[in-house]
């Protein structure tokens, strides 16, 4: 629960967020723009090496750094929670999430010239927040008999019909997200290569 989100989202967002590191070096730059590919090539290689790619090594070798301990039968190891498996739960939302914070940080490599980490780091923050903000104050103007303050009352009930379905909604809400977020990341690095 806590080594292999590390392992995952903290190394894949460090991984990521240095893959365009030579596009905005000074020198490097022009051995980058002069490569014999086309901008869909270079972003499509470098997407799969820091998303997918990156995301299979990290799950191969922790299932079987995983395993491994489990044989090992020391005694400290007996009362150990079960053995890692891709089919939970956690490990599903976990991967959800890496590919959504992934794209994101794919697209501050290629904008960010300097500190992409942290930059985007900042500017996700900021947007998670007044997205959230504008979610709460959207919900209490709509359902406004619901609701005794800005923030909604645990125990009251909102419409059922309205977040039946609310896993769905959120995970193709995720995948629209991610796909535009990727979309944008690509239309920047063409932009950033006609400006060199």
């Amino acid at each position: 629960q806590v080594l292999f989100p590390l392992a995952l989202i903290g190394g894949g967002m460090l991984f990521t967020a240095a893959i365009f590191a030579d596009l905005h070096h000074p020198l490097q730059r022009f051995h980058y723009l002069t490569l014999p590919c086309s901008n869909l090539e270079r972003f499509l290689s470098r997407y799969l090496l820091t998303g997918p790619l990156f995301f299979l090594f990290v799950l191969v070798g922790y299932s079987v750094s995983d395993n491994a301990a489990a044989l090992l039968g020391t005694a400290w190891l007996e009362d150990r929670a079960a053995a890692f498996t891709f089919g939970a739960t956690p490990v599903w939302q976990l991967s959800l999430l890496y590919f959504l914070m992934h794209a994101t940080m794919l697209l501050g490599a290629v904008y960010f010239r300097s500190y992409a980490l942290i930059k985007t780091g900042l500017v996700s923050t900021l947007i998670v927040f007044w997205c959230s903000l504008v979610q709460i104050l959207a919900l209490r103007l709509v359902f406004f008999e619901f609701f005794t303050s800005v923030i909604p009352d645990e125990a009251i009930a909102l419409p059922a019909p309205l977040f039946a379905r609310l896993p769905e909604i959120t995970f193709a809400f995720g995948f629209l997200l991610h796909t535009w977020i990727l979309y944008l990341a690509y239309a920047t690095l063409c932009e950033h290569e006609v400006q060199e």
